[in-house]
């Protein structure tokens, strides 16, 4: 979808550019190739790949941030799929694909590639035992937040069409061979060579923010409950950037889409009523639910309180 199709380009100057830096005490932006000036700004800059200080991880997996790094890895795997049966120097190793990870984003992948994985092997002449699809998660079960039979069917829905998963188990580090693991509770690690990694297991909030000066929690500003930095109150900030705590559990509310959303909402609203001199209206958080797509016909969710499963949703 193209930019002008979504906002009315007479009344809004859109400038497509790289945020380098936020001078708050200037009221400034600082952008790869010029400034900004602004009496309000809106911080939505999105997250980064959270590699944990993995060793070797950043240089050697891929990481799911966009449609972009989506493709990268869509044409890496169909690669070495490609070059298998004419390539005089491919391994056994390079139909092994190993996913770091097993929440939303690893379980949603791993959906994705259990659909796609029988249409290369047909395509290539590919016998479909060679392939090996490896999930490392370092918590007792996959979807940790999620409801624990849901998560439950997840993880053998997905087994019984090939994937091992490797539950209680962390990723240590990271080459251009494969990867090294390690069982919770065990000193000796296990190397699984691979030709693919894709690391699902983190997250964290642009650095940006943290970095110019505004007051953070592990990255994300604690915003205030009009959703204006705690100090600075011509600043709001939204989506992953924006630390909100569920006060029924003290805990924070996972960065979704959903509340990124209902956000923007709240972050407009207030933006007009400053500029009407009228008070500001708090953000306050209405939970829809959570579905995991688990491939082109399977998903599992809860929605407004009622548990769906595959049989619920598949035509």
């Amino acid at each position: 979808m193209l930019i002008k199709n979504v906002i009315d380009t007479n009344r809004v100057n859109f400038v497509q550019d790289s945020v380098v830096e936020i001078k708050k005490d200037e009221k400034k932006v600082i952008l790869k190739n010029g400034e900004l000036t602004y009496d309000y700004l809106v911080i939505g800059l999105g997250f980064e790949s959270n590699t944990f200080g993995i060793k070797g991880l950043a240089e050697n997996a891929f990481a799911i941030r966009s449609v972009n790094t989506a493709r990268k890895i869509r044409e890496h795997i169909e690669y070495k799929f490609a070059s298998y049966n004419t390539d005089p120097n491919a391994k056994e190793s390079d139909l092994t694909i190993v996913v770091g990870g097993a929440g939303l984003s690893g379980i949603e992948f791993l959906g994705e590639l259990v659909n796609r994985i029988p249409q290369l092997c047909r395509e290539y002449d590919i016998d479909p035992q060679r392939v090996k699809i490896v999930d490392v998660e370092g918590a007792p079960r996959v979807l940790p937040p999620f409801d624990p039979e849901l998560a439950q069917y997840a993880h053998d829905m997905l087994e019984s069409k090939g994937v091992q998963f490797k539950l209680d188990t962390f990723l240590k580090e990271a080459s251009p061979e494969g990867v090294k693991v390690q069982k919770k509770g065990s000193e000796e690690l296990e190397e699984i060579k691979a030709g693919t990694i894709v690391w699902t297991g983190g997250v964290k909030a642009s650095h940006i923010p943290e970095q110019s000066g505004f007051e953070t929690n592990r990255g994300k500003v604690p915003v205030n409950s009009d959703l204006r930095a705690p100090d600075d109150d011509h600043v709001f900030v939204v989506g992953d950037c924006a630390l909100v705590m569920d006060k029924s559990s003290d805990r924070p509310y996972p960065p979704s889409a959903q509340i990124a959303i209902q956000q923007s909402y709240t972050a407009a609203k207030n933006l007009k009523h400053l500029l009407n001199n009228e008070p500001t209206e708090d953000f306050v958080y209405k939970p829809k639910g959570t579905v995991a797509s688990l491939g082109h016909s399977d998903a599992i969710g809860v929605v407004f309180d009622k548990k769906l499963r595959e049989h619920l949703l598949r035509r």
